[in-house]
């Protein structure tokens, strides 16, 4: 999953089971976006990326409670 949107500032990935997937891409730009990708299972599946594409500034940034599991 790639958010290509532009400007959306509160990204919320909550709650999903993501199997054998490509994975998931946020780059934060500008502004002060909040991203929250909590409570997800990746199965066979990279952990989320987030790239920060200018560092100033506090972007508000939670990755907390994902499960990462090896398909059998």
């Amino acid at each position: 999953m790639r958010c290509a949107s532009r400007g959306v500032q509160n990204v919320t990935i909550s709650g999903n089971r993501f199997e054998r997937a490509g994975g998931i891409a946020i780059a934060n730009s500008v502004g002060a976006p909040v991203v929250r990708i909590t409570a997800n299972v990746f199965a066979a599946t990279p952990e989320p990326a987030i790239t920060r594409l200018y560092p100033q500034g506090a972007p508000d940034i939670l990755v907390a409670d994902n499960r990462v599991e090896a398909l059998q």
